[in-house]
């Protein structure tokens, strides 16, 4: 008698064992299912975050571009080509912090933290639209505000490749054949290979897909908007080029409609 029911009971905790390691194998796999489902979601949601945080950080250097028009007649920050002075330094009385020109999403090692920093270092995750900007030192000013025939429509300030240590972008040399180049130039002889990439028909010199695919621009009237390549850029490369700023779809995005060649 002892021995069956030792031998039930024996039977009855193998049973219990058994269930309670089917019960932990579904939770497993539930929790598994879960996670895959849940963790590209909270990807997401972090890289959401830091679009954000990368839309207000120029939302406010937009404000910063405004404020600066209004002290100075319309006339836009001048880039680092001369002094070595940078359109950061300009904006710096307008600002409350130079984090604001820092991206989260940029990792980059090396970064200038003051006025008069190495020069080497980098500056800013924004670039300039220099073809808008003035030099260094500040005369023959490219552009005022007044000569943007339509502002919210041209992009000023783009996010810039990481590590880069400029302060500015070239679109007057984007696309083939160029404006600036040597008569009968053509995309296969590149002549500025770290400014336009002829076969994906991109620029290296900014980012063009920093958050989803895309990334957020600043433009002449001061507002900042995430954008798609493909939405700022197209060029027909059968269609001659007058100006700089035909090689776009509204013929406007980049230039403004404005060739201070003409001025």
């Amino acid at each position: 008698m002892k021995t069956l029911q030792i031998g039930a009971l024996r039977c009855r905790s193998s049973a219990t064992r058994a269930f309670t390691l089917v019960k932990l194998l579904v939770v497993i796999s539930i929790i598994s299912i879960l996670a895959a489902i849940l963790f590209p979601t909270f990807g997401r949601a972090r890289e959401n975050a830091r679009r954000t945080s990368c839309l207000s950080n120029q939302k406010q250097i937009g404000l910063g571009f405004l404020q600066y028009q209004q002290d100075n007649d319309g006339a836009f920050p001048f880039t680092n080509h001369v002094s070595g002075l940078s359109w950061t330094n300009t904006l710096d009385a307008y600002l409350k912090s130079r984090q604001i020109f820092r991206c989260p999403c940029d990792q980059s090692a090396a970064w200038q933290t003051a006025i008069g920093a190495p020069p080497q270092k980098r500056v800013s995750s924004y670039y300039l639209n220099a073809y808008l900007a003035n030099e260094a030192t500040g005369t023959n000013p490219f552009a005022r505000d007044a000569t943007i025939q339509s502002p919210a429509k041209v992009i000023y300030i783009a996010e810039s490749t990481p590590e880069k240590t400029g302060d500015h972008f070239h679109p007057q040399l984007w696309g083939a054949p160029y404006d600036y180049a040597p008569s009968g130039q053509t995309a296969s002889s590149n002549p500025y290979p770290t400014i336009w990439n002829p076969s994906s028909g991109e620029t290296p010199e900014i980012a063009l897909h920093q958050h989803f695919e895309g990334c957020n621009y600043v433009f002449a009237d001061g507002h900042a908007k995430w954008q798609k390549w493909s939405q700022v850029w197209f060029r027909d490369i059968n269609k001659p080029v007058q100006i700089v700023g035909s090689y776009d779809r509204s013929g406007s995005i980049w230039a403004g409609a404005f060739d201070p060649r003409q001025s």
